[in-house]
């Protein structure tokens, strides 16, 4: 059983925050300007959640590793969004269509994109990558690394 290193809770929260919106944006860029969404990917949202956390909570343990392995899976479904919303946005410009990627159309296309896009076996993979990436923030705020 790890120990707690004190901290901050509420900064690894802000830290864990923008590090998933950072590795969600940079999955999000990925799939856009290249065509492929590679789960493996979901690593690195695991990565950048667990070290922002790291750096800006200045803390480790079991609340640390809670806050950043949640906020890795919510990064996970933030790059889906970027991803899918930033397809969407790119097929409506190419037809002549002002769309942005938090417009009500791309926020209500989201869930029934991600059925067409993740089949049942694709989705159990994508699932299982997430949760990789949430072991990787988890391990990177274990107290028992110093």
């Amino acid at each position: 059983m790890s120990n707690t290193r004190s901290g901050s809770l509420a900064l690894a929260f802000v830290g864990a925050l923008v590090g998933a919106f950072i590795g969600a944006l940079i999955w999000g860029i990925i799939v856009v300007t290249t065509g492929y969404s590679l789960s493996l990917i979901a690593l690195l949202v695991g990565a950048t959640t667990g070290g922002l956390a790291k750096v800006f909570g200045r803390g480790a343990g079991l609340p640390y590793q809670i806050v950043g392995g949640l906020f890795a899976l919510v990064g996970v479904v933030m790059a889906k969004y970027f991803a899918i919303a930033g397809i969407l946005v790119q097929k409506a410009n190419e037809g002549g269509e002002k769309l942005g990627y938090f417009d009500s159309a791309v926020m209500e296309m989201f869930w029934p994109a991600v059925q067409l896009t993740s089949p049942m076996p694709d989705a159990l993979y994508e699932i299982a990558w997430a949760f990789g990436g949430a072991f990787i923030a988890w391990s990177i705020l274990s107290a028992s690394d110093d």
